[in-house]
């Protein structure tokens, strides 16, 4: 069975929590946990920031969510390198490639995402972000493993 975390969500749990699936397009997920004492956090952000100042919802935007995992982490005393992480998503298709740079939301999500975990000298364990095929997510707590399923064009899993 699979916990889905779907866009704008996130959530946290130890090695005992279910798997959590969730499928991204140009979104992002980040997976943040420590080996020490065995708790995780998972997101699904849509965008960098909220374009109004009235949206409560932290777990859409990157610039919300990702400080707020580092605050949690810090309040149970672990700090960027006693961290690991998986950063997936940010696709983009080519045609969106001609855009001006600050509208390619993939790009803009991946770029930001990877940027943030390496100033806070996190372990990034692996990446998968940009290109222009979807994907389906699932992060296993119980061994901190993954599995990635590319969405092919037409909607179908590759």
């Amino acid at each position: 069975m699979f916990q889905f975390l779907a866009p704008g969500d996130y959530c946290r749990g130890t090695p005992e929590s279910e798997p959590i699936l969730t499928v991204l397009g140009s979104c992002i997920s980040v997976v943040l946990w420590d080996n020490y004492k065995g708790i995780f956090v998972m997101c699904h952000y849509l965008l960098l920031e909220a374009g109004t100042q009235d949206d409560e919802t932290p777990g859409r935007y990157g610039k919300e969510i990702l400080p707020h995992f580092f605050s949690f982490f810090k309040s149970k005393g672990l700090r960027g390198p006693d961290l690991n992480a998986y950063i997936v998503g940010g696709a983009f298709s080519e045609s969106a490639s001609r855009l001006p740079e600050e509208l390619i939301v993939g790009k803009k999500n991946a770029e930001y995402a990877c940027h943030l975990l390496e100033q806070e000298r996190v372990n990034i364990l692996h990446t998968d972000v940009g290109g222009e095929c979807g994907r389906r997510f699932i992060y296993y707590p119980q061994d901190r493993e993954y599995s990635i399923t590319y969405l092919d064009a037409l909607g179908g899993w590759k």
